[in-house]
């Protein structure tokens, strides 16, 4: 379940492939059958911030639902960095996923994480022209 893909040039998982095309039927399976929801590709990035980059909300969901019951292992999964420093709410903001962004903020990301840029999620957003996102 969680062996990166052949020929996938990110080293993506069936769970970043299944989060990317925004199949959320295949996604809950893949969490169902053990795929490892914290499991980063070889740029360092969960399914969460695949998702969060294509502003799939509902795929956002079902991945923190299943960290629910455990606040440490939720607040690990929405704050999770990659290998640029970005957390799942940076690429939220910087799409102008605004129900995304916001539902990442709900669960506990921070907003005044700092990126190998050194840019912020509002920094993103508004570097996007996503008023929404900054506001």
């Amino acid at each position: 379940m969680n062996t990166p893909a052949e020929g996938m040039q990110v080293g993506d998982t069936p769970l970043h492939i299944a989060a990317r095309t925004g199949d959320c039927s295949l996604v809950d399976l893949l969490v169902q059958l053990g795929a490892r929801i914290n499991e980063p590709n070889i740029k360092g990035q969960t399914a969460l911030h695949i998702a969060a980059s294509r502003g799939f909300g509902d795929i956002a969901q079902l991945l923190l639902e299943q960290e629910a019951a455990n606040d440490a292992a939720l607040r690990t999964l929405v704050n999770a960095m990659d290998q640029d420093n970005r957390t799942p709410l940076f690429y939220a903001a910087a799409g102008g996923h605004l129900p995304v962004a916001q539902f990442l903020l709900d669960r506990g990301a921070y907003i005044d994480s700092w990126d190998a840029d050194e840019s912020t999620p509002l920094h993103r957003a508004a570097e996007g022209g996503h008023l929404p996102v900054a506001q």
